[in-house]
């Protein structure tokens, strides 16, 4: 029997971050840190004060005056040996949990700043990075490519502390730059629609052309605007580099300048519903309320913005262990599982230069261990050595706490502030002083508290003295007593420094006499440097001695075992460091045991990353700490895991996240959740290597460890890298937005990585299901896939949602569609619903399961062609419905023959009249008007004398199926069409090689079904087979006559057309009221396969498309 390691630390996504509070207009608390690789510079830390002034200068102004920057801390780091211009030692600061931080290029962002996004609109992002190539570059160069340095910084203020997003085209993920509005002119994507410029080839600036399958310029075509004659004043989420643009974007229509475009396809509006950055900063701690109102003018006159900066240096880590080792810590080995889960901290964990001290408290305490540097393995060999395990009575954890902070002040040439006190217990205190009483000594030390509670009955206090302290609660659950203490320990490192130390596996496994386990992990080759196997168990079970034998096998077949010297064999453990550098590989084991009782032994592997390489790391986290489920609106838990190497991610991987709680001290139940990195439901950006998923398995109130796995079975992963970026001197557009740069992925070998992520404490009331409390998941990739001007039909695509959030499959799905964006924001019922009889594939009725691709066709009467209509959906289960879908628009004109060039006579036109301002500025100048004018009138009088045609000549076909005259090839106009579900489903009738139609016209009035079978036969109008004796015998299947009243093309759709890669037969001809077939030429059928095909004779020009996966068409 195997377990997966389960134990985490209580951590919101945002819990270890430095604080930063709002107070009287100002910030208070914001932490920049430089990275321990930046070679030492003074400058570095000049350019932060200036340019953290410059943004809190211009936060204020595009804040509306409600915020600046009032103090910040600058965190240098212990590698800048020289530097002494430092007003103290760091103290509660830390590199990982700044809020800024300094450090070297990515590759796809190159010196561009950027915030990393991985929570749902309006929360905070992760960082703002900042590189050393931006801080020391000369300031024309970084503004004239990245914007001024003042609105730079306050764009991405607005993505770390609001969780704003881009309002800008992020071409790089795939967001247009272009798109038809609600009259169906063709604007640019941004958010106030009176930025002016021009639709440009990048590379010459000449006007652009038009794509004929879009009606949009063409796809290498930029916006470009100019900097004067500009009117508006909004977005600095947008085109800050616009000397006008200072502010955000709100919803006021009484503000036209700032105000909000609700209609462009933008990450912004897609992932925040449409709502201007305003709305979003309104709903937020800052402002909500009217907290932090607007300064008056007489205020801002007497106001310095300037921050005051306190520069302070990383100093050495210093850890104080302090142990509970009163009686109830005999209970169920909890002792024993202590001291080994200390043993292993200490000899692999903890690093070298760090400080480590012991103390042990019961009704008093003890100082075991002096502070200590480590310095070899000899020092962590004797730090070991001091742990005792004895018992004694009573449990005062606020003497214990006392003590270790004496054993900081005992230390010499090491400083108390900063340090960090570990606290273990499993249990209440039962003797003065307690934690209360202690703890404003703590506080006023400035020490960190992490807490570690081993068991579920450890006290509540434990978990406010690791919050209040700037510490971390850890939880270690007993099921899983000496991987649960390890892990929490690693993470007491991991939270404060970058470690060396990374874990590919831990496991809690169980073995009984006669059996052996066998397991394998994986070295990649990024690693292999100080890799050590230790396994542990309990070596007394009943008053038997445990012997536990392991056999290590390297990728080569070279065996360690127990005789071997690399062999390591000590009081229920044994331990395996591979000497020098551990090759790559798969390296199995087996372990076996000769007790009679079956015996849980825990299993870790650790390395480090070789000489040089920057090693693929796996990170975790939770994003809410607490959640009770009898609050009206609880935040859905989100488990995330952030994979890359240094910068790049690792994409295509399998991720998956172990959640587990227990119901008494042995018993564990555990849930499995697969994590994605789709751009879908709890996550925001596909491919940016962060795995994220919707936590639902909630059985009960209590707590939730969880931990995160990563590995690349089946072999899929792949490390995405970018081009390095151009460094031309200005951008085509919008300058900050990150380029679209050329992207390569490199295969990955095997790897495993384990880390764990956090805990959650839930409060659920009994008798509530999720859907109970959680909707389906908001539909977040609606699109319009296709549009058909002959059938007037829409295809409509998007991904299923759940029953609640992404779980399970919704009851059903609501659209609706309407003119205009903004029917939608004012009354969602006051958009017209589409019906299932216009629903001629796919199902209102019947969802698929949540992740399926939704494929839905729409058909309009006629009147709708040549208008622009928006579509939203909802989902509902049987007690709600989620939030509206992100709106898709559709245009359905005729398609244009060939590519045409934007009309224009100037370069740029600012128009005179404001009230203008909001058609984008492509045909420019009243020449370009009048020309596209006519061009729009030529199109529209062209389709409707073919749309009469094509109605003539059905008529005329009609007459001629009833008067029994043979039509020539060409004198109807047909689509034999087969809908994509076609190729997705097995064919109603089964014989070898068949094919199933059914005979339909437009008004779905009239079908009969007919088919074609290769040696099966033939299926007759009235559905049944029908034999042939020669196989070589064209079938003739006969139709009703259409009613006078019925026009339009002709469809042939059948329930079974052929199987992926078999070849359709089928050419046709219209005989005295009669189809006929004969074999066509060899053509693929692929799911979802976009292609052209041409086919001889009668017809051509198959096409393949969304719409219709096999398409014949009258020359």
């Amino acid at each position: 029997m195997i377990f997966l390691l389960l134990t985490t630390a209580f951590l919101a996504a945002d819990a270890r971050k430095s604080k930063v509070t709002l107070v009287n207009n100002g910030y208070k608390g914001l932490v920049v840190g430089i990275h321990r690789d930046v070679t030492e510079n003074p400058e570095i830390v000049n350019k932060i004060k200036e340019y953290i002034t410059e943004l809190s200068r211009d936060l204020l102004r595009s804040t509306n005056n409600r915020a600046y920057i009032q103090n910040v801390t600058i965190l240098v780091p212990s590698t800048w040996t020289t530097y002494t211009n430092f007003d103290r030692d760091a103290t509660s600061e830390l590199f990982t949990t700044s809020n800024i931080i300094v450090d070297h290029e990515s590759e796809q962002y190159g010196d561009n700043p950027y915030v990393k996004q991985v929570l749902p609109c309006g929360d905070h992002g992760e960082n703002m990075h900042l590189t050393t190539g931006y801080l020391l570059t000369p300031r024309t160069e970084v503004e004239n490519k990245f914007g001024p340095i003042g609105k730079t910084l306050v764009h991405h203020w607005g993505h770390l502390r609001w969780g704003l997003f881009d309002e800008f085209p992020v071409t790089a993920e795939g967001y247009p730059r272009f798109y038809h509005d609600n009259q169906g002119n063709v604007e640019a994507v941004r958010c106030s629609l009176k930025v002016k410029g021009q639709a440009v080839q990048p590379s010459s600036q000449q006007p652009c052309q038009i794509d004929s399958a879009t009606g949009l310029p063409v796809s290498d075509c930029v916006f470009s605007t100019p900097d004067t004659g500009q009117m508006a004043t909004g977005s600095v989420m947008d085109r800050y580099s616009l000397s006008n643009i200072y502010t955000f974007c709100d919803n006021d229509a009484s503000s036209p300048n700032n105000l909000h475009n609700i209609e462009a396809p933008s990450k912004q509006n897609r992932l925040c519903s449409m709502k201007s950055a305003w709305e979003i900063m309104r709903d937020h701690p800052d402002f909500k309320d009217g907290v932090n109102p607007p300064l008056t003018d007489t205020e801002v006159a007497g106001l310095n913005t300037t921050p005051s900066f306190t520069v302070v240096k990383e100093g050495k880590r210093r850890y104080v262990l302090v142990l509970d080792m009163s009686h109830s810590m005999a209970e169920n080995n909890r002792l024993i599982n202590m001291v080994k889960a200390l043993r292993d901290f200490i000899l692999y964990t903890v690093s070298d230069g760090s400080y480590v001290g012991i103390v042990r408290f019961y009704y008093k305490a003890d100082i075991l261990c002096p502070m200590t540097e480590i310095t070899s393995y000899e020092v962590r060999l004797q730090v070991v050595d001091t742990l005792q395990p004895d018992l004694f009575p009573y449990t005062s954890l606020g003497t214990g706490l006392r003590n270790g902070l004496k054993a900081l002040e005992n230390a010499q040439d090491i400083t108390v502030p900063g340090a960090t006190l570990v606290l273990f217990s499993d249990g209440d205190n039962t003797l003065e002083p307690d934690i209360e009483m202690v703890q404003p000594e703590i506080v006023q030390n400035q020490v960190s508290v992490d807490t570690v509670l081993i068991t579920k009955e450890a006290t509540d206090h434990m978990i406010p003295l690791a919050e209040d302290t700037g510490g971390t609660p850890l939880y270690a659950s007993e099921a899983l007593p000496v991987i649960a203490l390890t892990e929490s320990l690693t993470y007491v490192v991991t939270s404060r420094e970058e470690s060396p130390v990374l874990q590919l596996q831990g496991l809690a496994i169980s073995v009984a006499s006669s059996q052996q386990f066998n397991g394998s992990v994986h070295i990649d080759e990024d690693i292999g440097v100080n890799t050590n196997f230790i396994f542990s168990w309990n070596p007394v079970v009943n008053n038997e001695v445990v012997n536990v034998s392991v056999v290590l096998t390297k990728p080569d077949g070279e065996i360690i075992e127990p005789n071997s010297t690399a062999y390591n064999l000590t009081y229920g453990f044994v331990t395996i460091p591979i000497e020098g550098l551990a090759m790559a590989g798969r390296w199995q084991y087996t372990v076996d045991c000769d007790t009679i009782d079956e015996i849980d032994i825990n299993v870790r592997v650790t390395s480090t990353a070789r000489d040089g390489v920057d090693p693929i790391k796996l990170t975790g986290e939770v994003n809410e700490g607490r959640v009770n489920f009898s609050d009206p609106d609880p935040t859905p838990i989100i488990i995330l895991a952030d994979l890359r190497r240094k910068f790049s991610p690792v994409v295509n991987a399998n991720v998956t996240a172990t959640v587990d709680t227990d119901y008494n001290a042995t018993y564990l139940q555990t849930f499995t959740l697969k994590l994605h990195d789709d751009g879908l439901g709890a996550d925001v950006t596909a491919g940016d290597g962060v795995y994220s998923g919707y936590f639902l398995d909630i059985p009960d109130t209590g707590r939730y460890r969880v931990r995160v796995l990563a590995n690349n079975n089946p072999n899929t992963a792949q490390l995405k890298v970018h081009s390095p970026p151009t460094r031309n001197a200005v951008m085509a557009e919008a300058a900050g937005a990150p380029e679209n740069l050329p992207v390569t992925y490199r295969p990955l070998g095997q790897f495993d990585r384990a880390v764990y992520a956090g805990f959650v404490i839930v409060t659920l009331p009994s008798g509530v299901e999720m859907s109970d409390v959680y909707p389906p998941l908001r539909i977040s990739d609606l699109r319009v896939s296709k549009t058909s001007y002959d059938n007037d039909s829409v295809v409509l695509m998007w991904t299923a949602s759940g029953e609640a959030l992404d779980r399970g499959t919704a009851l059903k799905y609501e659209v609706r569609y309407a003119t205009t964006h903004q029917q939608f924001l004012d009354d969602w019922d006051s958009c017209t619903a589409v019906t299932p009889d216009m629903v001629s594939h796919g199902d209102l009725l019947n969802p698929l399961p949540s992740g399926k691709i939704e494929t839905m066709v729409v058909s309009f009467p006629p009147s709708y062609s040549t208008r622009t209509l928006v579509f939203g959906v909802k989902a509902l289960n049987s007690v709600k419905k989620s939030e509206m879908s992100n709106l898709a628009s559709a245009i359905i004109l005729p398609n244009l023959n060939a590519t045409s060039p934007v009309p224009t006579d100037n370069p740029v036109v600012q128009p005179e009249d404001p009230g203008n301002d909001i058609l984008i500025i492509i045909a420019a100048g009243a020449g370009g008007f009048l020309i596209l004018l006519i061009i729009i009138i030529v199109i529209i009088i062209i389709a409707l004398r073919n749309r009469r045609k094509r109605r003539e000549e059905l008529e005329r076909a009609k007459k001629d199926l009833v008067d029994g005259k043979e039509m020539e090839c060409g004198e109807m106009n047909m689509n034999i069409s087969v809908p994509p579900d076609i190729l997705m489903r097995t064919p109603s009738v089964e014989y070898p090689d068949g094919m199933g139609y059914t005979l339909e016209y437009e008004s779905h009035e009239i079908q009969k079904t007919w088919g074609i079978y290769k040696g099966g036969g033939a299926l007759a109008p009235n559905g049944t087979p029908k034999p042939r004796e020669n196989k070589r015998d064209l079938t003739t299947i006969e139709w009703d006559q259409p009613n006078s009243k019925d026009e339009g093309n002709f469809v042939f759709a059948g329930p079974g057309m052929a199987e992926p890669g078999r070849r359709p037969s089928q050419r046709s001809r219209i005989s005295n009221g009669s189809a006929v077939g004969s074999q066509a030429p060899r053509a693929s059928v692929e799911e979802n396969d976009v292609g052209r095909n041409r086919y001889a004779k009668n017809w051509k020009n198959a096409r393949n498309s969304a719409y219709s996966n096999r398409s014949f068409q009258r020359d």
